[in-house]
């Protein structure tokens, strides 16, 4: 890994991983071209609800094995996720989807398959 991007930290909203693979909104190509600077300008730190709305955002408009696909990719572009969130706290944002029933990260996981 380059040492100047060590200290080159980013957090992105999950709207730009989401339009990123959707690839039919306005701004897709912007947010794609940035993702593809992961590692080599930036190194991407993201909260686990990330996974989440990534998982819920494809899945609703791609199906799921778009959505699968977006978390794997995702997983390898992620530098460090950081659990900012409980599951008692996406029950109070009401962070759920109900056609998945995913809840927290965990639920994430073991939609995809991750960890069975």
């Amino acid at each position: 890994m380059q040492e100047d991007i060590k200290n080159n930290r980013v957090t992105l909203d999950s709207n730009v991983l989401i339009s990123a693979v959707k690839e039919n909104e306005k701004y897709s190509r912007d947010c794609k071209e940035l993702l593809s600077l992961v590692g080599t300008s930036f190194l991407l730190y993201q909260p686990t609800v990330t996974i989440i709305e990534l998982y819920n955002g494809i899945g609703r408009t791609k199906g799921e094995p778009s959505a699968k696909k977006a978390l794997k990719d995702f997983y390898n572009m992620v530098y460090h996720l950081e659990d900012y969130g409980s599951r008692s706290q996406c029950d109070m944002i009401k962070l759920k989807d109900a056609k998945y029933d995913i809840w927290h990260v965990s639920d994430a996981i073991k939609a995809i398959g991750f960890h069975e």
